[in-house]
């Protein structure tokens, strides 16, 4: 339009100028004028047709840009699309209210939540708070039932559309990589979009501070995405207010490989504030902000239901396999809820829908990060910006621009051998040295020499346990004897200290001989004449008979029962009393 009506009109002023004294005057100041709407139209950025489902901003040159590349104009100017996937949170309006009150530009921002409990999530009064950033009025309408391959959830609008949002009951949860993908599917095109959890707190500006440090960052990446853990927060924090403590930019590191054999991720708290932006490989849930476009090519995977531990393990090396690199922000920008006991969690309360459903998701994790390869799902799953996905090729599995190779390499990891290397406990590749966080990764404490083990056990009599890595802010133990090793590291879950429980070592990795026992009546583990175990998922005292003393070899039998029903009908080879 700006071609066909704005240029054609300059021409021809230009090149048809009378010669008569008053029309010569009128003549030019059209001319002016025209040059002056041309010099306009010259600086107006415009969206490309091609463009227009992916949300991104065309550059002003004649070029087109790269696919999913972030354009500087799209990072300044764009609209934010907010998704949060909340679970019976009372936090979420505040952690809302918060954000718009700390952004500098709160009219920019949209949101897309998912709402899994009793009513809408929100009171009469967190509506009309949160309509005075845009003044909005206060309404809410249902708008359609999105339609899902098994089903379908009930979509609304409320405050004239700046908040969309699926509800349900929260026995139909299905944990929050589900969660997270119904919420993608709330997309508008906005440009940019932001994924957060449902109980936050914001430093004043942090839309612009975001802004700036993301277009820092598409200098040296052409798909960059800002991504921290938060520090933590006190419960009852007023939104208005910024949280006290710890203000100290922390970054992504591996931890450790659970039970499960999948590696977790930490927060490592720097000394000292980072000069510009950092790249690193451990991509966390809490705060995500990038192009809009990464909904598009990394959309959340729907058959991962119930999972939480390996979500952000694999949504890393999803983005990295598809060409985007995770940076940490050069400052912190957010404080995160880190206390559970005053909300209701998931698993908690859908124990059998999680057990009948978590070994399947993990199945599908390790698959991906040990082969590079997930069985294709036959359903077609909606995706974000319309259209749906196709049977015969896997729109939520690893990407084609770098290998699952290229990942274990830069990060320092390799998920099939369950083997960290030391920079992967700094964020992998070598962008810090040790020197730089405030607290050891490796703990240095006095060894323990476990005492009056049981005759299956010998092996490990008076073994001498050096401590390893700091794992559940406790530092874990390493025995290495002539034929086997050992590593005691403390489960919060179950609330005790476990030795070599699944059959990896937590820590470093490395392999280890599934052996099952603990005892918890000491801060630190000393002895293990008490043979009793306190699970607090099951929330009971389970007695010696039912521990397990279980060959490698024979892992392979149960590999098809879930950990849940293993935990419940334990097959006890040798009885630990």
């Amino acid at each position: 339009k700006k071609v066909g009506i704005i240029q054609p009109t300059f021409r021809a002023m230009a090149f048809h100028i009378p010669r008569s004294g008053r029309h010569a005057r009128r003549s030019a100041l059209a001319a002016l004028i025209a040059s002056l709407a041309f010099l306009a139209y010259r600086s107006l950025p415009f969206v490309a047709p091609s463009q227009e489902n992916r949300g991104s901003l065309v550059p002003k040159s004649s070029m087109a840009p790269k696919p999913g590349m972030v354009e500087v104009d799209a990072i300044a100017d764009g609209r934010i699309f907010v998704s949060i996937a909340a679970y019976a949170d009372p936090e979420l309006p505040n952690t809302m209210l918060s954000l718009l009150s700390a952004a500098e530009r709160p009219e920019l921002i949209h949101f897309g939540i998912v709402w899994q409990g009793p009513g809408s999530g929100f009171a009469a009064e967190d509506l009309s708070e949160l309509a005075k950033f845009w003044t909005a009025e206060v309404n809410e309408r249902f708008v359609t039932d999105m339609q899902l391959p098994h089903g379908s959830v009930p979509l609304w609008e409320m405050l004239d559309g700046r908040v969309r949002s699926i509800r349900m009951a929260a026995e139909d949860a299905r944990g929050p990589c589900w969660a997270r993908y119904l919420a993608q599917l709330l997309w508008e095109k906005e440009e940019l979009q932001l994924q957060l959890d449902s109980h936050m707190r914001f430093v004043p500006g942090w839309d612009t501070k975001a802004r700036d440090e993301l277009k820092f960052c598409s200098q040296s990446s052409e798909k960059p995405i800002l991504c921290s853990y938060g520090a933590g927060y006190s419960l009852g924090t007023p939104y208005w207010e910024t949280p006290k403590g710890s203000s100290q930019t922390s970054v992504n590191c591996a931890n450790t490989f659970d039970s499960d054999g999948i590696l977790l991720i930490k927060a490592r708290e720097l000394k000292a504030p980072l000069d510009e932006p950092r790249k690193h490989y451990f991509w966390g849930a809490q705060f995500s902000f990038s192009s809009a476009d990464v909904l598009c090519e990394v959309p959340y995977d729907p058959q991962l239901q119930m999972l939480f531990f390996g979500e952000e393990i694999l949504m890393a090396v999803r983005f990295f396999t598809h060409g985007w690199d995770v940076f940490t922000p050069k400052e912190q920008l957010f404080f995160h809820l880190w206390e559970r006991d005053y909300r209701r969690v998931y698993w908690k309360d859908n124990r059998e829908l999680f057990a009948s459903l978590l070994k399947e998701s993990q199945c599908r994790v390790l698959s991906q990060l040990e082969s590079g390869r997930a069985v294709a799902g036959t359903e077609r799953w909606p995706l974000p910006g319309g259209g749906v996905s196709n049977p015969e090729k896997d729109h939520f599995s690893l990407g084609t621009h770098r290998t699952l190779e290229d990942y274990q390499v830069a990060a320092g990891v390799n998920f099939r051998e369950k083997r960290l290397e030391a920079r992967a406990l700094r964020g992998g590749d070598n962008h810090h040295r040790e020197d730089d966080f405030k607290e050891a990764m490796v703990l240095q404490k006095p060894p323990l020499t476990l005492s009056d083990t049981p005759a299956e056990l010998h092996s490990i009599a008076g073994a001498t346990f050096s401590s390893d890595a700091l794992v559940n802010a406790r530092s874990s133990y390493v025995a290495q004897t002539d034929t086997e090793r050992f590593v005691l590291w403390y489960s919060t879950t179950n609330q005790t200290w476990l030795l070599n429980a699944g059959g990896v070592a937590h820590g470093l990795g490395q392999e280890a001989r599934p052996v099952l026992f603990s005892e918890s009546t000491h801060a630190e583990p000393t002895d293990v004449r008490q043979w009793y175990y306190f699970d607090a998922y099951m929330r009971r005292w389970l007695p010696s008979p039912s521990l397990q003393f279980q060959l490698k070899e024979e892992e392979e039998v149960e590999e098809a029962e879930s950990w849940w029903n293993a935990l419940l009908k334990p097959v006890p080879l040798v009885e630990l009393r």
